[in-house]
């Protein structure tokens, strides 16, 4: 984006904190912050239209890789479960989805506001003062709309991650121009329609099973999908690991074999030994 020329009814602001992203990260910092600091000001800047980061971007079917109550801010409970006293319960199956994932953060950007001491700038992005740092510095938010808010600010906080969702990228392999490419996020859609008889996979991570499960719990026979998976792979069995629970026992046992084998090829035998990890083709 080229900055337009300042205009004369820029608006200046002031705070302690210019946080750059509203993603996982950033929502976290903002929300320790709150808590730890009774007097700090934030301003909170993000491209996006609403907070959660990649969340807004991900596949419709994804749910989180982790049970919720190890996800999420401290003040705001994610998990659904809660004992009698209203605390966050663990339960390993309680992965929240990536609507309930945003939904979450948006309750947190409210609360965030009720504070008084949030200002959020959304659909926004973030121009770092050139030859500027440290305290006193300024900085400029421009808006979708090309309206522009100068920042003084004591310290800048840019939230940096590598993640991009295959929504928001290129196929990762050329593709033949006859073939029907689509990213994940297409494929309820895609089979909704009938519009493709066979189905190929690319790739054994997370977002490969959770597009071979999508295809499978919707009806679609194996015998029409072709699943690419180019190395071996060992996957965390949770069911095992939190069979009581989230157990502190079963943690013990699976970090011993780290402890008592003498190569990594023996430490991964050892864990899959203990059910804790699995080979996909053993």
């Amino acid at each position: 984006m080229t900055m337009p020329p300042p205009a004369s009814d820029d608006v200046e602001i002031s705070c302690d904190y210019l946080v750059v992203g509203a993603g996982t990260s950033g929502m976290s910092f903002v929300d320790t912050l709150l808590t730890e600091n009774a007097t700090a000001t934030v301003v909170l800047v993000d491209r996006n239209s609403r907070p959660g980061g990649h969340w807004n971007m991900a596949y419709p079917f994804v749910r989180l890789h982790q049970p919720s109550c190890f996800y999420g801010m401290n003040s705001l409970p994610l998990g659904k479960r809660r004992d009698r006293w209203g605390r966050e319960v663990f339960d390993a199956n309680d992965a929240a989805t990536a609507a309930e994932i945003v939904a979450y953060y948006e309750r947190g950007i409210e609360r965030f506001r009720r504070s008084g001491r949030v200002t959020c700038f959304f659909r926004a992005e973030y121009k770092c003062a050139r030859g500027a740092a440290g305290e006193g510095s300024r900085h400029t938010i421009v808006s979708h709309d090309l309206k522009m808010t100068r920042v003084r600010c004591a310290k800048v906080v840019a939230v940096s991650s590598d993640v991009v969702v295959p929504s928001a990228r290129d196929p990762l392999v050329p593709v033949h121009e006859r073939v029907g490419f689509a990213p994940v996020n297409a494929l309820p859609g895609a089979i909704a329609v009938g519009s493709h008889r066979n189905f190929v996979v690319l790739g054994a991570g997370k977002t490969g099973c959770d597009a071979i499960v999508e295809l499978l719990s919707r009806g679609v026979d194996r015998s029409r999908i072709q699943w690419v998976i180019s190395r071996d792979v060992w996957y965390f069995v949770r069911d095992e690991m939190y069979r009581n629970g989230n157990s502190f026992a079963n943690t013990g046992r699976f970090m011993r074999c780290f402890l008592e084998e003498t190569s990594v090829e023996d430490t991964f035998l050892a864990i899959e030994k203990l059910g804790f990890l699995a080979r996909l083709d053993p």
